[in-house]
């Protein structure tokens, strides 16, 4: 990986846990509703545990939890 991709990686893991914190539940059910398969929704839970300890996170409304993947 060359340094502009580690730049691209790491400015992409950035928005997606500022997303994680500003909109938690919004930001599972787009992970959940993004078609990927659940192996790779469960390389994603560092987000989805940022999420989850976010304020305004409302376990109710997690479908990832709901559907046991994590």
């Amino acid at each position: 990986m060359d340094i502009n991709e580690a730049k691209r990686q790491k400015g992409l893991k950035y928005m997606a846990l500022k997303m994680a914190f500003e909109t938690p539940n919004e930001t599972i059910n787009a992970i959940y509703h993004s078609g990927m398969p659940e192996d790779e929704i469960k390389e994603l839970q560092y987000i989805i545990n940022a999420a989850r300890r976010a304020p305004g996170y409302d376990p109710e409304k997690d479908i990832i939890k709901k559907m046991n993947i994590i």
